[in-house]
């Protein structure tokens, strides 16, 4: 069973939601969501994209814009899209 449940972030107050696949009974699931294997969303770092055809300084805006977007940071996403396209 894959259970979910709402959080607090430490880092900066607003919500964050944890995935966990355990067979615990709902009395037990707090302890799950304490221990390895909670999958967070938003993630903490981002998930970014590698571009192995593009030269380093444009490939690391571009991945730093996919992760900020992958966290919700969208004004951060759009301003460093825009740089990698002055860029390009």
């Amino acid at each position: 069973m894959v259970w979910q449940a709402a959080f607090i972030c430490d880092g900066c107050g607003s919500m964050s939601v944890g995935f966990v696949s355990s067979r615990a009974s709902s009395a037990e699931i707090r302890s799950a969501f304490e221990g390895p294997g909670v999958t967070w969303i938003p993630e903490s770092q981002g998930v970014g994209k590698e571009y192995p055809a593009v030269p380093p300084d444009i490939a690391s805006c571009a991945s730093e814009a996919v992760q900020c977007s992958s966290i919700g940071a969208n004004r951060a996403a759009v301003l460093l899209a825009r740089t990698t396209i002055e860029a390009t």
